[in-house]
């Protein structure tokens, strides 16, 4: 899981005015990278430090309070990249 992110000036002006907006941060998606991760961050701005150049990195993406969702891999066919449905659900933070 990566520890920064960055967000285009639209997802941070998205991220001010909406409150249903959210960050999903996804990892493991490379074949053999390991089981695939994703992130969900809510209110990113508040929930995530910020380091300010042009754009906006918010650093902590993967220390953040987050709904995050793990998915095994399952053995398949070679050069065959399926992903098993099973689902592991940690609020993390």
């Amino acid at each position: 899981m990566p520890s920064d992110a960055t967000l285009t000036s639209s997802e941070v002006e998205a991220t001010r005015i909406n409150e249903d907006f959210f960050l999903a941060i996804v990892s493991g998606i490379e074949d053999g990278a390991g089981q695939l991760r994703v992130r969900f961050i809510f209110d990113s701005l508040t929930n995530l430090d910020v380091w300010v150049r042009g754009e906006l990195p918010p650093t902590g993406v993967d220390k953040a309070e987050a709904l995050e969702f793990r998915f095994d891999q399952r053995a398949t066919t070679p050069g065959v990249g399926q992903r098993e449905a099973s689902l592991d659900v940690e609020e993390a933070g």
